[in-house]
């Protein structure tokens, strides 16, 4: 596994980190762990990295009563390395420890995420399913756009998420033809496809197929978590407008569902300091809530002065075929606005 150390690896000083008051013998100690950068070092190895660069032999306890009094100044802190568990790790407050001790994306608190890791092979497998065909680049950036990752995840990372999709015969490899579906990608690059892809066009008359307003419109207002046993992950992508203002101060929420009662609700997307819902831009979002059958009905609501024209929104979820509601026209203020296909789901699902 690659580390990074320079630059990338440097972390803003916090204030009050100084090594100011401190004693010879603490300041050896701090020099060592510095030293040391991003990989940070273990207790036991810091009695031998003294001597040898300052001709010092202190006896454990002492470096031990250092390393209490560094911690307390916040210079240094105690870091769990993956592959010592049982080994006390230290690594200076200047640094974020490198993905060789962390274990990177996949590891939380030192242990094996495996609700993390699912959750990105979701996040993989719905990207895959919505393009057709996607290529490792693609979606390794649109899994890094959600924020889902707790670290950004390199393509090596990504290859290794669908890799075991492809082990699960989830997703298939596929080589470009440059002609197709393959159009936009060149010929003999690797790309991907799924293998069960699940995908629904809803063919309604045009009169249908408008954005309407809907004053009766109720929420579920339950919150859901990825903990809850019950809760299903959507990743709901937004498109803007490039004719919607240049960027929203409104507070925009969703609500989706399907013909049997199950809704899915976010109440809060908007994120004004990240300039979300940018004209011509496209947000990812995460959303968990009740496991739905085929969704059919979503609505927007918005509340503001700003305004704000979004082309579509796209649903995905891995018990649920992808589908997109076309807007491409401004949502009026404080009022759910959408569409309900539940009606005509069942015609439309046979026709696709």
């Amino acid at each position: 596994m690659s580390r990074f150390q320079g630059a990338n690896a440097l972390k803003r000083k916090r204030p009050g980190a100084t090594s100011d008051a401190l004693t010879d013998h603490d300041q050896a100690v701090l020099d060592v762990i510095r030293s040391k950068q991003d990989m940070g070092i273990y207790q036991r190895d810091i009695k031998r990295e003294i001597h040898t660069k300052h001709n010092i032999t202190l006896p454990d306890p002492a470096i031990t009563k250092c390393l209490k009094s560094l911690v307390t100044k916040n210079l240094i802190k105690e870091v769990k390395n993956i592959q010592s568990r049982g080994k006390k790790h230290f690594i200076s407050v200047d640094f974020e420890p490198s993905n060789e001790l962390t274990g990177g994306a996949w590891y939380s608190n030192g242990s094996l995420d495996t609700e993390m890791i699912e959750q990105l092979r979701r996040l993989c497998w719905n990207h895959i399913n919505g393009l057709q065909i996607a290529t490792l680049e693609a979606v390794t950036d649109y899994v890094n756009k959600t924020k889902v990752p707790n670290v950004p995840l390199s393509k090596q990372q990504t290859a290794e998420l669908i890799g075991s999709l492809i082990l699960d015969n989830e997703v298939m490899e596929v080589k470009s033809s440059g002609t197709g579906e393959f159009a936009s990608i060149p010929v003999g690059k690797v790309c991907y496809k799924c293998i069960n892809a699940r995908r629904i066009i809803l063919r309604l008359p045009q009169s249908q197929s408008q954005p309407h307003p809907l004053k009766s419109f109720k929420v579920n207002n339950a919150t859901q978590t990825q903990n809850n046993a019950a809760s299903c992950s959507y990743t709901v992508s937004i498109r803007t407008s490039c004719s919607s203002t240049t960027y929203t101060r409104d507070q925009i929420s969703l609500a989706f569902g399907d013909a049997y009662g199950n809704q899915v609700y976010a109440p809060r997307l908007d994120d004004p300091y990240t300039r979300t819902f940018e004209r011509c831009s496209t947000d990812t979002f995460e959303i968990y809530g009740p496991c739905t059958y085929q969704v059919c009905y979503l609505y927007l609501y918005r509340s503001g002065y700003d305004g704000w024209k979004p082309e579509s929104v796209t649903v995905y979820g891995y018990y649920t075929k992808s589908v997109t509601f076309y807007y491409n026209t401004f949502i009026p203020g404080d009022i759910w606005y959408g569409f309900d296909f539940c009606n005509g789901l069942a015609s439309a699902s046979a026709s696709s």
